[in-house]
């Protein structure tokens, strides 16, 4: 599986949304910062490991919810090294937290591509 990436103004998040999937990933700078790096991967294919690269513990975080956004039904977040990652839902997703979670782990251990 692969994504597609959107990269915020200036590098400030990097967006992987995936066909047919009511979820998305977005990570940010933890210090709040704009990242050149992820201007690498806008409106271009992502792969897992081009996400791990980000979030090299991605399979050992503690996932924590947080409230619904204007854009987003909801979701998880979580924190590695200098990042902080969001699964976000979209629309009226009816995944649960933990289906996110086991989709996005799906994805990362993904060696097909």
């Amino acid at each position: 599986m692969t994504g597609n990436g959107f990269a915020g103004p200036m590098g400030g998040y990097l967006s992987v949304s995936f066909e047919n999937k009511d979820w998305h990933i977005m990570i940010r700078m933890t210090n709040g910062r704009t990242f050149d790096g992820f201007m690498e991967y806008h409106g271009r294919i992502v792969t897992h490991a081009d996400v791990a690269k980000f979030v090299p513990n991605w399979d050992s975080l503690e996932w924590h919810p947080f409230a619904a956004e204007s854009l987003c039904s909801g979701g998880v977040a979580a924190r590695d090294r200098k990042v902080s990652v969001r699964l976000l839902t979209t629309g009226n997703s009816p995944l649960s937290n933990e289906q996110i979670i086991e989709e996005f782990k799906e994805f990362m251990g993904d060696k097909s591509d």
